[in-house]
């Protein structure tokens, strides 16, 4: 049985650690989200939304891969479909806290203990994200296809996508030069913001123990392999970006 290192989890079950934060991602196309009380829910149906193909794929090849066996052998905890996403930048959470502008960091702390029902998206450390040019309704559309499967930091599966024509390259240029713009202002007045290189990835999940994780790197080629046959011509489409709130790695909301 794997020791559970990692802190965005509890146990194996998965249960998942109450990590809160806020990031900008990409509105999920489809029925992707579901109202609960106030708040909408990001909630895929990958098994019959066709918008989601290429989360589908996702899924039934990892299951292909060995499903909750995986588990067993290198610790992965598989994301429940229905949370699947594409972050596109990282605001304010509970591991930079202790790095926020001291003006602020009471603050933050306030923000994500108050959530999910405390959620506001014009809050003053959430409000740059949400009238950010990245929230823009005439960004253009970015269709990603499948890039790579790979290992991040010995903690999560995760595959990267890659731009699928040369109109979604350029409208993921404008996307990166804009995020950097972002991350100096956030940077500079709250302490937080995103790292100088963008990788549009899916989260697959987690690796409890991060010997686990080194295991699965070494058969990240094999699997890579599978992941690409199985997701050969499909391709994910977004047109929105809004920011939304956390409280785990498994659930995530925005106002509705």
């Amino acid at each position: 049985m794997w020791e559970v290192s990692n802190p965005k989890l509890v146990n194996l079950e998965p249960e998942w650690a109450w990590f809160p934060g806020f990031s900008l991602l990409f509105e999920n196309p489809g029925q992707s989200v579901t109202r609960v009380d106030s708040l909408g829910r990001v909630n895929c149906q990958v098994s019959v939304d066709p918008a989601l193909g290429l989360y589908r794929a996702l899924a039934e090849g990892v299951e292909e891969l060995g499903g909750d066996a995986l588990k067993t052998k290198f610790s992965l905890c598989r994301l429940p479909t229905e949370s699947f996403h594409v972050t596109v930048f990282d605001g304010g959470n509970a591991g930079v806290v202790e790095s926020m502008n001291p003006g602020h960091r009471l603050q933050l702390e306030k923000l994500l203990g108050g959530l999910p029902s405390g959620w506001d998206d014009q809050n003053d450390l959430v409000n740059p994200l949400s009238s950010s040019e990245l929230t823009a309704d005439d960004r253009g559309e970015i269709r990603f296809r499948y890039g790579r499967l790979f290992v991040w930091g010995n903690s999560v599966l995760a595959v990267r996508l890659e731009a699928a024509d040369a109109e979604s390259e350029a409208n993921l240029d404008r996307l990166v030069t804009d995020r950097a713009k972002l991350s100096e202002q956030c940077r500079s007045e709250f302490g937080f913001g995103a790292g100088p290189k963008y990788t549009p990835h899916v989260s697959l999940g987690y690796f409890a123990n991060e010997s686990g994780g080194a295991l699965a790197a070494e058969e990240c080629e094999k699997w890579d392999e599978l992941l690409k046959h199985k997701t050969l011509g499909l391709q994910i489409a977004f047109s929105k970006i809004r920011v939304f709130g956390f409280t785990d790695m498994a659930t995530f909301f925005r106002a509705w």
